[in-house]
Formats: C-alpha cells, sequence, structure tokens
C-alpha cells in the first residue's frame, strides 16, 4: 500500500505502476478520516494507497527523559 502525501491545492498524483497512467485526484471532498481508499486503473489492475493530510512530514526524535 502506497502513501501518498497532498501538495498545496489539495490535490494528489497517482501514477499507475502497471502502464504508467497518471491520474489526479482532488481530495476536498474527503474528510481526514478517510485514509485508505482503493482505486482502478484503465488497464483494470486495482490498488490500494493511503492518502495523508498532515502538512509535514513526521520527524523522528528521540527524548531523553524518565
Amino acid at each position: 500500500m502506497n502513501t501518498i502525501y497532498l501538495n498545496d491545492t489539495n490535490q494528489v498524483s497517482i501514477i499507475c505502476q502497471n502502464c504508467g497512467l497518471e491520474h489526479s485526484i482532488d481530495t476536498t471532498k474527503f474528510n481526514a478520516t478517510e485514509k485508505k481508499l482503493e482505486g482502478k486503473c484503465r488497464c483494470e489492475v486495482s490498488y490500494q494507497y493511503n492518502i495523508e493530510f498532515r502538512k509535514r512530514y513526521r520527524e523522528s526524535v528521540r527524548l531523553e527523559g524518565e
């Protein structure tokens, strides 16, 4: 399952791994709870992907503490 991040215009571009066709999706109709989605390309290949609604990538941290 692939993770896809939004751009500044709330759109994602999905590229089919089978045929290379690029498909753009407007994510304003989805809310932040709908992360796991399924799609089907014109070449009849099904795929699953996660949409990440965060504005920034998650950074790894290491905190000292008790």
